[in-house]
């Protein structure tokens, strides 16, 4: 009898010291589990209008507008100026070097410059405080939508103050855009009647997408500088990188090897060419070898891939890919 309970007491023991060496902040943490393969298709219009942003975690799509809703997206981020232009509509920015608000009156002698697709500072088509010319590139029925001037008076980490009016000096106002750091960007809108407005809904919360799937403007050097209009894959600037790989197909890619990949931080990196316009045929060809590493802001890996443009009655206009969680 008391053989056994010198067992009993023996075996809690030893229980009691497996159970405090296990306490619950020493779990080990479990990862996630790799998830399904899903496919999701988007549906940007058979002539490009609409532009969508994704989320991948939740396999949902956050937002949309229409791309002619925008002309310039102020940074929301402290320290250096940042202003885009909308690259959706091919606009192009020009710089009036040497002259004053006051003397800019036409196009005359500017050189334009689109916005170059990977969003990198250093290739903006606005940089400074100087005076630009914009170009308001063209509307969804592809009528160019004429030119404005501008001109940032004071930069602050709290807001914009800018100077604007058409090139005859006419409608001329001075704005204030003020910063949310819930967003990247705060964006402004030129109006034909030439008012500035300051349209809300244009980009969903900084830290709710990762995609954005858009008509961009690609710039090409041969045989010599063209902005060319493309329809493609960009990703969120805050937070979100991708890579293609080429060692590897879809299905051999797994987490280990992706973690051990360099991911790069330009836009552009899924871009527009894992398509082709076949010109004999009248139709694109999707290249389902091209495959894509990504890493969202919340730091899980998908590998995603292409496998359509068109819609179920056969319009162009609606990317659609396959991707899976590592």
């Amino acid at each position: 009898m008391i053989s056994s309970m010198n067992k009993i007491l023996t075996l809690l023991i030893f229980s009691g010291v497996i159970l405090s060496g296990c306490r619950k902040d020493e779990l080990p943490v479990r990862p996630p589990d790799i998830g399904d393969v899903t496919t999701t298709a988007i549906e940007l219009s058979s002539n490009y209008e609409k532009i969508a942003y994704f989320d991948l975690g939740t396999n949902t799509n956050v937002g949309e507008t229409v791309k002619t809703n925008w002309d310039l997206g102020f940074s929301c981020a402290s320290g250096t100026p940042y202003i885009i232009i909308n690259y959706a509509k091919i606009m192009q920015a020009a710089e009036a070097t040497g002259k004053t608000f006051e003397q800019v009156t036409s196009t005359s002698g500017l050189s334009f410059k689109a916005e170059h697709p990977t969003g990198r500072m250093d290739s903006l088509a606005i940089k400074g405080g100087t005076v630009y010319v914009l170009d308001r590139g063209y509307d969804n029925g592809g009528t160019h939508m004429g030119y404005f001037k501008m001109e940032i008076v004071q930069h602050t980490n709290a807001q914009f103050e800018g100077r604007f009016a058409n090139m005859d000096g006419s409608n001329q106002q001075t704005v204030t855009i003020t910063k949310d750091d819930n967003y990247n960007f705060v964006y402004m809108k030129w109006n034909a009647s030439g008012a500035v407005t300051i349209p809300t809904g244009i980009e969903p919360l900084k830290e709710s997408w990762d995609l954005v799937f858009t008509q961009y403007t690609e710039i090409f050097h041969e045989p010599e500088y063209m902005p060319y209009s493309v329809v493609g894959c960009l990703t969120n600037t805050y937070n979100t990188t991708a890579l293609r790989v080429t060692d590897k197909v879809f299905e051999d890619i797994n987490l280990e090897y992706a973690e051990n990949l360099i991911l790069s931080n330009d836009r552009n990196e899924i871009g527009y060419d894992w398509k082709t316009f076949l010109y004999d045929q009248n139709k694109y060809q999707i290249h389902y070898e091209k495959v894509y590493v990504v890493k969202d802001s919340e730091g899980y890996f998908y590998k995603l891939r292409f496998i359509d443009f068109y819609n179920q009655i056969g319009e162009k206009g609606t990317p659609t890919f396959e991707y899976q969680r590592l």
